[in-house]
């Protein structure tokens, strides 16, 4: 898995590793336990955070 890292020419490279059945994405050092991911046929997470600014523009109270 690689992640291109924002405003910067650096890439991380990292892998999901599984241990005592719980997931981590390792890079270097670092393990970031797994605990929620989103099925390869689902929406695209642009599509959801565009959901989520819209739904909260909606509900914004005005004083």
């Amino acid at each position: 898995m690689t992640e291109r890292i924002h405003d910067s020419n650096q890439t991380a490279k990292g892998h999901v590793i599984t241990e005592d059945g719980k997931q981590y994405f390792v890079c270097g050092k670092n393990y970031i336990e797994v605990s929620e991911h989103f099925p390869q046929k689902g929406r695209k997470l642009n599509d959801l955070i565009e959901d989520v600014i819209l739904h909260t523009a909606d509900n914004r109270r005005t004083a």
